[in-house]
């Protein structure tokens, strides 16, 4: 997070949403993201 001087090595979060590509642009930055469960639209 280059607006507050620190650097994000990871993230947690209880649901990912994949449709949303949040995890994706986070990992293509370097960006570790853990979840505990994921769910799609079709699901």
């Amino acid at each position: 997070m280059p607006n507050i001087d620190c650097m994000v090595t990871d993230v947690g979060a209880i649901m990912n949403l994949p449709e949303l590509n949040g995890s994706r642009r986070l990992e293509r930055l370097g960006v570790r993201v853990f979840s505990l469960c994921e769910f799609t639209e079709t699901e």
